[in-house]
């Protein structure tokens, strides 16, 4: 199932990992439809500000597993729980693609857009997004880097990776949806995805006992 799949609600298991210069939580699960056996390892080192995301991969069946593998970070980065008109994306790509929109003004689902000036508007910055979009960087990451910035707070965050092991770019913004949809305050956010592959209609296929990281 595409988008946010069916482990996205479970509850995952998890292990602790120390070292004198070092910690990590790994979470794992085991999809129940396909077996298809996730673990994705978070650390923090002594030497750097950043964490790292290493994510395993196995097929444990006896058959070629073909599957979507997704990742998404919430953001809010100014630190009021909200997505201000002021956060910029900073998505190296000179075209998005259309996975889904109320905003009659964009194409289709399906179609692309240029990037970040379509018609004049700059959708790099949030303030100019209107309904709820969902956007691919057409043909996939091309960069080694992506990421966010709120001008007001002067925070962000960014996501380096490695493009030809993990394809996919992708945004969401709930634009003027009420926030009732998702929560019990007026808070709000913005969805920054990373993908094995370019879009929702690809796969990636593991051999019988395959990993991949």
């Amino acid at each position: 199932m595409e988008d946010h799949g069916f482990v996205e609600w479970l509850p995952w298991n998890y292990s602790t990992v120390t070292r004198l210069d070092s910690a990590a939580v790994v979470v794992s699960i085991a999809e129940e439809r396909t077996g298809l056996e996730a673990a994705i390892r978070i650390e923090l080192d002594s030497a750097h500000s950043y964490f790292t995301l290493t994510p395993v991969l196995h097929n444990p069946n006896t058959s070629p597993l073909a599957f979507q593998f997704w990742m998404a970070a919430i953001a809010a980065p100014a630190g009021d729980n909200r997505a201000g008109p002021d956060l910029r994306f900073n998505i190296p790509t000179d075209g998005m693609l259309v996975h889904s929109t109320d905003d009659k003004t964009l194409p289709p689902e399906g179609q692309t857009i240029s990037w970040p000036d379509y018609n004049g508007r700059d959708m790099s910055l949030y303030g100019n997004w209107r309904e709820f979009l969902s956007l691919f960087a057409s043909g996939g990451a091309a960069q080694p880097y992506t990421g966010l910035y709120s001008a007001r707070a002067d925070e962000g965050f960014a996501r380096i990776f490695p493009p030809q092991a993990a394809r996919g770019l992708k945004l969401f913004g709930p634009g003027d949806l009420p926030s009732y949809t998702w929560t019990t305050d007026d808070s709000s956010y913005v969805e920054l995805w990373g993908g094995l592959t370019s879009n929702f209609s690809e796969t990636v296929t593991l051999q019988p006992d395959e990993s991949y990281s």
